[in-house]
């Protein structure tokens, strides 16, 4: 068949574009030189063509079918009589000229056709888009079980020793047969994994053993997790893969395909992933065009089985009910595309970009994949054409529907989120943050951001709010780094960019204690352990102005405690209090002082009796006073005292 197309292209292209310019010239002396030369030529590139396209596996989608390969015929054919004929007869190379320019001028049609310039509403359209405010429900808040916490660096440096697990049919030492391909992260049986493919490390390799025994798998969650070399499925089967892309000839995955009907098929994005049993899979997008030479659209999910080489097409909309493990249906690419048109011109179009550019948005760079409730989902932030460091948005997509939700806000960007967490680690040589995802932790959106040393070995975990940078923390493992996260957000009272359909109840009870743990330092805080009656969770408190009392924790005494309701077994209290011990606000000092001044209010009472009265027996109109007269005046004041 390449070949078939190869001398198709070449003999239309190049031979009887010379033979229509050999009948159009009036000069025929150099005819048959022309038409020889033209022959071989056409031979030659065909054979060229053919090997061309089988080698890579060359697709012949484009604005015409191997349009690339026709130019350049045409221009061939336009050379040869020129060449030939030391351009004294022109006329031969007019119809390879006609053609070169009829090609030209279609891909301009072509172009413009799907270009911005009259197509940007179309293209902003391609993006399924949903507008919600941010205080609605983002996502299911986080098991801190699964969460990710492992990079594919981090994985790939486990798998690559896991290599000595996989058995061949000789014994031989895997490692110098096969390499680890590219890694896929993936939800499998209720847990998140990275999966490596065992590929062929040469051509060689490949024609002496033309199959892979196995794939390795290593735990996205748990950083201390060894990777496992997997050579059988859930059902015992044993595991052994024939279509790669590191494979030759018909067994190189892609012109399988190619071969069983997807010649003219845009295919791409191959990704190596594993079903529920265990059973090795690659999961390919097909595009379409659907403006022009552009506006590119994922229409189905090709799966290929490696082991069997069974294919099936499924439409993207119907991929969840057919294939539900089937994690990542669309392609990123296609993905980041339509969301960058849709930031350009989802408001405005593209005549208007330069008048309104306040209204112009697109996503940062990167998009980060994580999961929710088993699906798989893109996110990224979004900022205006004016600024790339102020967050305006945030979005989630569906991996396999495309279809996205996105939440108008304030916050940081990514990168800000990686400046904070290398912040939190500067004092230690060799640690760097890796690739961050993003979760719903406690009702707030936030970016978990693993570190590890020299890229390979995990060290700790940052964690920052993705809508306020000054709620952060970072610990040694996750649950410490939650509990300081915690705090942070006990201490700022600001909600701002909380999905409140999303956060978590906030429980109050009033119990008594039933055990105190021993102390402990938590970064800068003294943190004391305790557990209550009839509630299987360990709470703590740290040492604070607020929580002064927590110093005097002791079994049996009654605790009021308020915290958040989340699956955790170590739970920080929002709120503390012993009730039973009374503490006052009053100063000491001011309290004596006021005691002090009744004593001296009531010896200044005394003093001024006595003076009165001195001053009334010393008075020289006292003997003029009728005796009996002053008696009853002094009995009614008795009285009235």
């Amino acid at each position: 068949m390449y070949l078939l197309q190869g001398f198709l292209v070449a003999f239309g292209s190049i031979f009887f574009l010379n033979v229509l310019g050999v009948l159009i010239s009036r000069d025929k002396e150099e005819v048959a030189a022309v038409l020889i030369t033209s022959l071989v030529v056409s031979v030659i590139y065909a054979a060229i063509i053919a090997f061309a396209r089988w080698s890579a596996v060359a697709p012949i989608y484009g604005p015409t079918p191997l349009f690339a390969w026709i130019i350049i015929g045409a221009i061939i054919a336009f050379i040869i009589p020129l060449a030939i004929n030391d351009g004294d007869d022109f006329l031969q190379s007019v119809p390879g000229l006609l053609v070169f320019i009829s090609l030209l001028v279609w891909v301009i049609i072509v172009w413009i056709g799907g270009a911005d310039i009259n197509k940007s509403t179309d293209k902003a359209q391609l993006f399924q888009v949903e507008v919600k405010k941010v205080n609605s429900k983002i996502m299911d808040l986080a098991d801190p079980s699964h969460i990710c916490l492992v990079n594919e660096d981090m994985a790939r440096s486990k798998a690559e020793k896991a290599l000595g697990q996989v058995k061949t049919e000789d014994n031989a030492n895997a490692g110098s047969r096969y390499e680890l391909g590219d890694g896929t992260k993936q939800f499998i049986d209720g847990q998140l994994w990275w999966i490596f493919p065992l590929e062929f490390t040469s051509y060689w390799q490949w024609r002496r053993f033309p199959t892979s025994p196995a794939f390795i798998r290593v735990s996205a969650e748990d950083p201390m997790d060894e990777a496992q070399a997997i050579q059988a499925d859930k059902f015992g089967k044993p595991i052994v893969i024939k279509y790669l892309n590191s494979a030759c000839f018909e067994n190189l995955a892609k012109r399988y395909l190619r071969n069983k009907g997807y010649k003219n098929a845009n295919i791409q994005d191959f990704t190596f992933e594993v079903d529920d049993n265990w059973r090795p899979y690659y999961s390919v997008s097909q595009r379409e065009w659907t403006i022009g030479y552009g506006g590119d659209k994922v229409t189905n999910l090709i799966l290929l089985d490696v082991q069997t080489g069974e294919i099936e097409n499924c439409p993207i909309s119907m991929v969840k009910s057919k294939f539900p493990w089937v994690d990542r249906a669309n392609d990123i690419e296609v993905i980041d595309y339509q969301a960058s048109k849709w930031g350009e011109y989802s408001e405005v179009g593209w005549k208007f970009t330069s008048v309104y550019d306040g209204k112009r948005k697109r996503p940062t760079p990167g998009w980060y994949m994580t999961y929710d409730n088993g699906t798989c989902y893109w996110f990224t932030g979004w900022t205006s054409y004016s600024t790339s460091s102020d967050l305006i948005g945030v979005s989630l997509t569906d991996a396999n529907t495309g279809k996205t939700v996105y939440y108008p806000t304030q916050g940081s960007t990514e990168d800000v989120a990686y400046q904070i967490a290398s912040g939190h680690w500067s004092n230690f040589d060799g640690y760097s943050p890796t690739e961050l995802v993003v979760y719903n932790i406690y009702g707030m959106l936030t970016y978990v951001i693993p570190i590890a040393y020299q890229s390979t070995q995990f060290v700790g975990v940052s964690l920052v709010s993705v809508m306020n940078k000054d709620i952060n923390a970072k610990g040694k493992t996750i649950e410490e780094a939650l509990s300081v996260y915690r705090s942070s957000m006990s201490s700022l009272t600001s909600e701002r960019g909380v999905p409140y359909e999303g956060q978590p109840k906030k429980l109050s009870i009033t119990t008594k204690i039933a055990e105190v743990g021993m102390s402990f330092v938590q970064g800068s805080n003294q943190v004391y352990p305790f557990t209550l009656e009839n509630i299987d969770k360990i709470f703590q408190v740290s040492y604070s102005q607020q929580n002064a009392k927590v110093s005097f924790l002791k079994p049996g005494r009654t605790v009021v405690i308020t915290y958040m309701d989340t699956k955790e077994k170590v739970i920080t209290c929002l709120t503390f209090d012993l009730p039973d011990i009374k503490l006052t606000d009053k100063n000491p000092s001011q309290a004596r002082w006021v005691e002090n001044q009744k004593v001296v209010k009531t010896e200044e009472e005394r003093v001024n009796n006595i003076q009165e009265n001195k001053f009334v027996l010393e008075n020289e109109n006292l003997g003029k006073v009728n005796p009996d007269s002053l008696k009853k005046f002094i009995e009614s004041q008795n009285k009235t005292k």
